[in-house]
């Protein structure tokens, strides 16, 4: 039987995306053993896989603490012994495939879940992670990618050869489905909105960063209707300015907050959605498009790879994110749109639900096991 080693920075990462892979790993007849931060969504991830569970602290900052995750990482693997380790996410498919080059294992893949280098980060930052990035592919057999943008980037980057590549896209889990909301999970979630009767709810969910729209979501607001509240599900260094900015324009009795909501409250938040805006600069994958797709819901997001790759034409929406102003204009406009005319946010509903078909688990898993049976055996 050949062990794998499975590595993440932190665990959300395994818990929202891996625990298929990890299924499927062990029903062809692998050892599965997961390495990462332990924290709630690892131990999470471990239960519903049922794998084995090495903790090991990892930053997702450079840090002088990576030479510790480094030398645990590097002397469990060479105990172990693994045939192979797969790594996800920059810091620990940075961290985990120094350490398994330099124990000697024979067989490493990296997961690109997203765009190391891109184009908000400083010169500085870009030629130290193309450089840490090219390293580490040095010593990769193979690359997952997530969308084709991703391969393209780490092509046109110089990081790997089109041919180590191979793209498997995410998926939109089981659960998102408007008739298997969990009633307690919406109930509690309608509470925490605590929304009057006959309003219209946007939902964002995304890291509160300046590249994702929030402040023009939240701009657009004054402009709309008073029945027109907006729902930010996540948190991030913006969101004391964010909220500064709901109070200035006077519309913050109008956006909830959420913080991060839990990976199994999300169907339930989406349940209570009327249109989910995504007006982000950039984007790995923009998996939450896609699970409220599968929630059938009107989606209004930006006219940017990958998005354009994996959305049908007509199954969203789509605004110019490349300033505020387009990016407020384009909200506003949409949304107007899908205010005054209930056919169009029908016939975009069930369009989004087609699209999203594309992404079921079913198709991730059949991805995943061709994978599995081409590259590991």
């Amino acid at each position: 039987m050949k062990k794998i080693l499975e590595i993440t920075t932190v665990g959300i990462t395994a818990r929202a995306f891996l625990v298929p892979f990890f299924q499927e790993l062990k029903e062809q007849g692998f050892e599965v053993t997961y390495a990462s931060t332990p924290d709630f969504d690892a131990e999470e991830t471990v239960k519903a896989a049922e794998v084995k569970f090495f903790p090991v602290p990892i930053s997702r900052k450079i840090s002088p603490s990576d030479l510790v995750s480094f030398w645990k990482l590097y002397r469990f693997i060479r105990k172990e012994k693994f045939d192979i380790v797969h790594t996800h996410t920059a810091k620990a498919g940075f961290v985990g495939r120094i350490a398994a080059s330099l124990a000697g294992v024979p067989l490493i893949i990296h997961t690109a879940h997203g765009l190391t280098v891109h184009p908000g980060l400083s010169k500085f930052k870009k030629k130290l992670y193309l450089f840490l990035e090219r390293y580490a592919a040095k010593r990769t057999k193979k690359f997952i990618c997530v969308t084709k943008l991703v391969e393209d980037s780490l092509v046109e980057q110089g990081i790997t050869e089109r041919e180590k590549c191979v793209i498997i896209p995410n998926f939109a889990g089981p659960a998102y489905d408007p008739e298997k909301v969990d009633s307690a999970r919406k109930a509690k979630l309608s509470s925490k909105l605590d929304l009057p009767k006959g309003a219209f709810l946007l939902t964002c969910a995304a890291r509160l960063v300046n590249d994702k729209g929030l402040a023009e979501s939240i701009s657009s607001l004054t402009d709309l209707p008073k029945n027109v509240y907006l729902a930010i599900a996540g948190d991030g260094p913006n969101r004391e300015k964010l909220q500064k900015l709901a109070e200035l324009l006077r519309v913050s009795d109008r956006v909830r907050f959420l913080g991060w909501i839990d990976t199994f409250d999300m169907p339930a938040l989406l349940s209570l959605t009327d249109v989910f805006i995504a007006a982000t600069k950039r984007e790995g994958f923009g998996v939450g498009i896609i699970e409220a797709q599968a929630m059938e819901l009107p989606v209004v997001t930006s006219h940017i790879r990958p998005i354009t790759d994996l959305l049908a034409p007509d199954s969203a929406l789509f605004i110019d994110p490349q300033t505020k102003e387009s990016t407020r204009e384009g909200i506003l406009q949409s949304v107007r749109e899908l205010l005054r005319d209930e056919q169009k946010r029908k016939a975009l509903s069930q369009k989004a639900r087609e699209n999203a078909q594309k992404y079921s688990l079913q198709n991730y898993r059949e991805n995943v096991r061709a994978f599995i049976q081409r590259e590991l055996r």
